[in-house]
């Protein structure tokens, strides 16, 4: 029973934490340009990969 509740939890924090380290990463991004021109890549399609359209989608919004 326990490994029940802790999957649970788990899945729980997941859905709380994860939001909130996405924001972290979206607001630490201050000048796209410059991140650009360091990695070769535009953040949006980073965030696109990771989120998917649907929540790309939502954000853009």
């Amino acid at each position: 029973m326990s490994a029940a509740k802790g999957t649970v939890r788990s899945g729980w924090v997941s859905w709380i934490a994860g939001p909130v380290l996405l924001a972290g990463l979206t607001f630490a991004i201050r000048d796209h340009g410059a991140t650009r021109a360091e990695t070769g890549v535009p953040p949006g399609p980073l965030l696109l990969d990771g989120l998917g359209t649907d929540a790309a989608r939502a954000r853009s919004w």
